[in-house]
């Protein structure tokens, strides 16, 4: 990796971590009455929630991740020893959110709470096998010092890669997607405007009438392109008969995988934020225009990476570098947002459409992660 590469890398995971931790503590501290506190069941909700949505993104920023992305290195040059991290870290890392996850779902429905969030659990290893992959980038096989249970780890993990393939992700989602308007009536008042988008109503759309306004139709929008963009992978599967290989060479398919990676990001940010506005607003009303800043400002990142791949002189190997960045950028956010997710198990429908996304913009992901020697009949 070269020097300014590496060092725009280290910005986009340093910046974060240096706005969120200290967001973090203060919300943890200000936003909290030690002195009226009884440690009842709430007041551990009041304190896990916030310090799981903002201290423990500087943890993977600054402590897991770049681990990772270190290991970025020209085919033809050797890496050092020790470079290629054991998924160890990464595990550990998207297993600090169950217990918020496991949290929100007793709440959220207390019969069979677990059988519940079951299939948001399987999300979050199908990620940890995914991004296992991703970040990994051109040496996919952990170190010969990665040895015992982080080796055997590290072989559940390609094993579930090797069950869930691109096709098969991009099918999950967009049978979640097609779901989705069955799981709630409701739905087709959003997509013919009879309907608010929750965010607009209760997260950062509440106090900030410019939010709202945003928010009332990039809901309503964003889910009617998921609808859109999952019936469209659905004819471009049956075209390519389930083949990555074939998939990967379509141009509609790398069309229909940039406008559903960036309704994905669209998705975590306005959820992420959304649910911070929504927990302090009461205690650090403040805070809602810090949140609404940030949450443009994320929205920026993708455009930063694609210039940088545009511009760089790399080819296929700086594209896939901006796509792991990417991806390391907006994983603690996406983490947070299904931990989330487990309140709304009652109703089938959020789920299914934050769920169905996020697996659609994975299973691109995996396409275009796909070494170049793929071919069609592979």
């Amino acid at each position: 990796m070269r020097l300014e590469t590496r060092r725009a890398t280290r910005l986009y995971l340093w910046v974060p971590a240096a706005i969120l931790g200290p967001l973090g503590i203060y919300v943890v501290v200000a936003g909290t009455d030690w002195g009226r506190m009884d440690w009842g069941k709430w007041d551990w909700v009041a304190l896990l929630v916030p310090s799981t949505a903002l201290l423990l993104p500087p943890v993977l920023y600054l402590l897991t991740l770049p681990r990772y992305l270190r290991n970025h290195i020209p085919s033809n040059l050797p890496g050092p020893a020790g470079l290629n991290p054991g998924p160890f870290l990464l595990v550990l890392s998207v297993a600090l959110y169950l217990p918020l996850m496991i949290w929100m779902a007793e709440e959220s429905f207390r019969s069979l709470k677990l059988l519940r969030a079951v299939p948001l659990v399987l999300a979050l290893w199908i990620f940890c096998a995914c991004a296992n992959q991703w970040l990994r980038g051109e040496s996919p096989v952990p170190g010969a010092e990665n040895r015992g249970p982080s080796r055997l780890l590290h072989r559940c993990l390609k094993m579930t890669s090797w069950f869930t393939p691109p096709p098969v992700l991009l099918l999950l989602g967009a049978i979640l997607l097609a779901y989705s308007p069955w799981a709630d009536y409701g739905a087709i008042g959003l997509l013919n405007g009879q309907e608010t988008w929750i965010t607009a109503e209760y997260g950062l759309g509440h106090d900030i009438s410019a939010a709202r306004i945003i928010l009332k139709y990039l809901g309503p929008f964003g889910y009617g392109g998921s609808l859109l963009l999952a019936a469209c992978t659905l004819v471009l599967l049956l075209v390519s008969k389930f083949s990555a290989g074939r998939l990967r060479i379509f141009r509609a398919a790398k069309v229909l995988g940039v406008a559903t990676v960036f309704l994905a990001i669209c998705s975590i940010s306005d959820l992420y934020f959304s649910w911070l506005t929504f927990l302090t607003a009461d205690s650090l009303p403040a805070l809602r225009w810090i949140f609404f800043l940030l949450f443009f400002l994320h929205w920026l990142v993708p455009v930063f990476l694609a210039v940088s791949a545009k511009n760089g002189n790399q080819g296929a190997g700086r594209t896939q570098l901006a796509l792991r960045t990417a991806v390391a950028f907006y994983t603690p956010l996406l983490l947070f947002d299904l931990a989330m997710t487990s309140f709304f198990l009652a109703d089938a429908f959020f789920p299914c459409l934050f769920v169905g996304l996020q697996l659609l913009a994975w299973g691109y992901l995996q396409l275009a992660m796909l070494p170049q020697a793929s071919q069609p009949g592979d």
